[in-house]
């Protein structure tokens, strides 16, 4: 008889080992659908968050390479006024020297 008593409370443990065992498996899978439910309510929000962004990025972007194209040309613009003048004094001063040379007279 103590082997039928053993063998029922065996049975049971098991029986009660498996009642958790689906027990925790439903709220793994409850888990799991929650999380679901939530990825497909708000990755396309995600998504285009994503995607705005991206694109504000690239409009930024643009205008950034616009302002340096921009700086660029102005650097070209004064580096070639710069040297437009220099080349002018440079010119003027050796006009200056030849026409003192001439005349015996410092060009001061």
């Amino acid at each position: 008889m103590s082997d039928l008593v053993k063998q029922f409370a065996h049975d049971e443990s098991i029986k009660k080992k498996c009642e958790e065992f689906y027990i925790a498996s439903s709220n793994i899978l409850e888990t799991l659908e929650k999380i679901d439910r939530e990825i497909q309510e708000y990755l396309p929000c995600t998504i285009k968050t994503l995607k705005d962004q991206e694109n504000r990025l690239y409009v930024r972007r643009f205008f950034l390479f616009e302002d340096v194209t921009f700086f660029v040309v102005v650097v070209d613009y004064l580096e070639s006024t710069i040297r437009n003048r220099y080349d002018q004094w440079k010119y003027s001063s050796i006009i200056k020297i030849n026409s003192s040379n001439r005349t015996g007279r410092c060009g001061c």
